[in-house]
């Protein structure tokens, strides 16, 4: 299946609440890093993001960083305030990127 046939949707934190109920306690305690990948968690809401990295710190008492995708829009779009408390919420890292499909270019 293309990429482009997937549809996107916000997977929030009852989505990984539900994923973290299903591991094992002996795995949650080695978890020190986790990226929320598979799309552009930046553009979610930053209320249920700032839920959704509580979730996981409280799940995973080893995490030490949460990283994201992101783009240059959605910090654009973040107030700084926002950006601070995401921050001091444990989101370590956003990783930026440029893609494309022209032939050339490639």
């Amino acid at each position: 299946m293309s990429f482009k046939a997937k549809k996107y949707r916000v997977r929030g934190a009852e989505g990984v609440q539900a994923d973290l109920e299903s591991m094992p306690d002996s795995y949650k305690v080695r978890v020190s890093r986790v990226f929320l990948a598979d799309g552009n968690a930046l553009a979610m809401d930053t209320s249920e993001l700032l839920e959704t990295l509580q979730v996981l710190y409280t799940a995973l008492p080893s995490l030490a960083r949460v990283g994201v995708y992101g783009y240059a829009k959605d910090v654009r779009d973040k107030s700084v305030d926002e950006l601070r408390k995401l921050k001091d919420a444990g989101l370590g890292i956003v990783y930026f990127g440029l893609e494309t499909g022209d032939d050339e270019l490639l």
